[in-house]
């Protein structure tokens, strides 16, 4: 019997976890439209707008970093840079 493919699983965001919308599930092709906000295809909208306003306080020292979920501190990282 031939062995049938599996379907590609739906992306999720990596911080909490709910199925993101507006991007293919499974593999992503180059010629295949996402959205165009930062962390798009890795964050939902929610968690996104999270951590660009933890980035902004962190800058401000109204924030310590201590108070940033293993997950955020990720991307917070990435936006300061």
């Amino acid at each position: 019997m031939p062995q049938k493919n599996k379907k590609p699983k739906k992306l999720k965001c990596e911080v909490c976890g709910v199925v993101l919308g507006g991007v293919k599930s499974g593999k992503k092709a180059k010629t295949r439209r996402v959205p165009s906000r930062i962390f798009a295809g890795h964050l939902c909208s929610k968690c996104t707008a999270e951590v660009v306003k933890a980035s902004a306080r962190l800058k401000q020292g109204k924030m310590k970093e201590s108070e940033l979920g293993y997950a955020q501190k990720k991307y917070v990282k990435m936006i300061s840079k």
